[in-house]
């Protein structure tokens, strides 16, 4: 690049020659140009790949996704589009019902009862056939023949025995039943003397559940009551109570009439037995001495020629011997101590449905 410059003076200034860093620029002879043609060819091509682009993806999703056209494999069901009836979506009444006429039996004319058969003679027992030569059956033989036949008549006449049938029913709510058979485990509240009649209580020292053990019936420290007669009989050594109700903790009260067991389950519960030998003996001994002493007194009046009247030693040989039945049969005394172990034994099937009601816990 060259730059001329004129002085003041009028005189021809100096030229100055600034070379280009880059020969080569754009307008050089040496670089390259594009021409308008390439340029409208590059262009044209874009715009086709994008319709091209966007003619694709338009079939691919109105086709649903078969883009070659391609049959399916399974044949899709033609449609119907058939118009739908008049009459749908509307009411129709059903039709009235027919009365069924009950079925007329055929009459039965009554007929007259024919009388009874009128028996002119009785019939007459068959004999038995005895050939020449042989004896006649006995007189025993003949009886117990009889009552065979006797035994065999009367076996056709009466009607067979039938058996005893038993119902089988369900158990609706064995959730809130004690089952029988439940063993109710219980400690004596009170001693118990069987001389005479009275009642007593126990509480039960652990929880009792239902009979497929789901739910809690009884809860531990409910008290049982109860009543003993106290009639021990000669040679018995255990006494029976019948435990009539109890109440539990939060006053439920169930009616048991359900009897006592030991801990292995034996009917009645035993103690320490009182069997009064001493009042039985002592009574017999002084039986004896009153008897031998009225003999002795009667020998010495003979002998002193001194009466004794024969009703007083007579009336004092009875009183004596009622004192002596009276002692002889005195029954046991049986002694339960407090706190002794028992077990209460269900008779029946008690159901508490109508108290408790089951409530479902998440856990």
């Amino acid at each position: 690049m060259t730059a001329a410059g004129t002085n003041g003076n009028g005189g021809n200034g100096g030229t100055v020659d600034f070379d280009d860093a880059d020969d080569g620029g754009l307008n050089g002879d040496s670089g390259a140009k594009l021409s308008f043609k390439k340029i409208l060819l590059v262009v044209l091509l874009i715009i086709g790949l994008i319709a091209l682009v966007i003619f694709g993806a338009f079939t691919y999703f109105k086709q649903g996704f078969n883009i070659f056209h391609k049959p399916d494999a399974v044949s899709k069901k033609q449609r119907n589009w058939s118009a739908a009836p008049d009459d749908i979506g509307r009411f129709i009444a059903p039709p009235p019902a027919t009365e069924k006429q009950p079925l007329l039996l055929p009459t039965v004319e009554p007929q007259p009862e024919s009388p009874p058969p009128i028996i002119e003679q009785p019939p007459a027992l068959q004999q038995p056939n005895i050939e020449q030569g042989e004896q006649p059956p006995s007189l025993k033989s003949r009886r117990l023949g009889g009552n065979v036949r006797n035994y065999e008549a009367k076996q056709q006449s009466e009607p067979p025995a039938r058996t005893p049938s038993r119902q089988v029913k369900l158990m609706r709510s064995i959730d809130y039943t004690l089952i029988k058979g439940t063993k109710i485990p219980c400690t004596l509240e009170s001693n118990i003397v069987s001389e005479q009649q009275g009642f007593t209580s126990c509480i039960i020292n652990q929880d009792v559940y239902s009979g497929n053990a789901r739910v809690l019936l009884l809860e531990k420290g409910t008290k049982v009551t109860g009543e003993y007669n106290g009639e021990a009989r000669n040679g018995e050594r255990r006494l029976q109570i019948i435990w009539d109700r109890l109440i539990t903790p939060y006053d439920v009260v169930v009616q048991l009439d359900s009897p006592v067991t030991d801990r292995l389950g034996a009917s009645g519960i035993t103690g320490k037995v009182d069997n009064r030998w001493g009042t039985r003996i002592g009574s017999a001994l002084l039986v004896s001495l009153f008897s031998d002493a009225l003999q002795v007194l009667g020998e010495r009046s003979k002998s002193a020629q001194v009466i004794v009247d024969s009703n007083t030693s007579d009336t004092s040989q009875d009183l004596a011997r009622q004192i002596l039945q009276n002692n002889i049969d005195l029954p046991p005394i049986i002694y339960i101590r407090e706190g002794e172990m028992i077990n209460i034994y269900v008779a029946d099937d008690i159901d508490l449905s109508s108290v408790y009601k089951a409530e479902n816990y998440g856990r």
